[in-house]
């Protein structure tokens, strides 16, 4: 449904851009809707990985 209404990678809410700041740890780009990211499961395991390891490590 989402993608009918928004036809792009991200949902025009935070675009990755403006996620790209200097001294910045990592970077990673879910492909989720603003709104149910936090149930999305590689979001919660990529987080888990970013506060133990400090990157966002997928492995």
């Amino acid at each position: 449904m989402y993608k009918k209404i928004i036809p792009r990678r991200f949902d025009a809410k935070v675009p990755p851009s403006s996620a790209d700041l200097d001294g910045k740890a990592d970077l990673v780009v879910i492909n989720s809707t603003h709104t149910f990211i936090m149930n999305n499961f590689k979001t919660q395991k990529l987080i888990l990985s970013f506060l133990e390891k400090g990157t966002f490590d997928d492995e």
